[in-house]
């Protein structure tokens, strides 16, 4: 492996949208440090530096530069296994809550239609027990208009 195989991978993975002005590989105990430099083709500047890795420092240029593209332009980069397999469960742990949600509200909604019919039911009962206090106060004659006693001396009240 040499420096000028670290850049031709860096170049290549970018696909002429960087121009690199430098590139360094440099040793952290036994992992392995790369520095690139240089300007994407709209002329913004770059410059980064890798944390320290093992393996084929060429494999982790391409990725650099693939990850410095699409950082500029907007485009994904790839997530780790580990997050996308975290995101997967989260989206499928939350499909199943929203799931339970919408039949909880379901169950929610028949309960208060069945809560209102019942209120409903309370209510009329209420109106006929209302009307047969009227029915029996009419036939007893304890109906009053709520003036004077029609015999002032009459100590009788309804």
């Amino acid at each position: 492996m040499s420096m000028a195989a670290v850049r031709a991978a860096f170049l290549a993975a970018a696909a002429g949208t960087a121009r690199l002005k430098d590139a360094g590989l440099s040793y952290s105990g036994r992992a392995q440090v790369l520095k690139f430099t240089g300007w994407h083709d709209d002329g913004l500047p770059f410059a980064f530096v890798s944390a320290p890795f093992t393996g084929e420092a060429t494999e982790r240029a391409r990725e650099v530069a693939r990850d410095l593209v699409a950082a500029h332009t907007g485009g994904t980069m790839p997530a780790p296994v580990s997050i996308t397999s975290l995101a997967e469960t989260l989206r499928g742990e939350l499909a199943k809550a929203t799931a339970r949600a919408a039949q909880i509200g379901t169950q929610a909604k028949a309960h208060v239609a069945n809560l209102h019919a019942v209120l409903d039911s309370a209510e009329g009962v209420v109106n006929e027990v209302k009307a047969a206090s009227a029915d029996i106060q009419a036939a007893l004659g304890l109906s009053t208009n709520g003036g004077p006693p029609l015999d002032p001396g009459s100590s009788h009240q309804a």
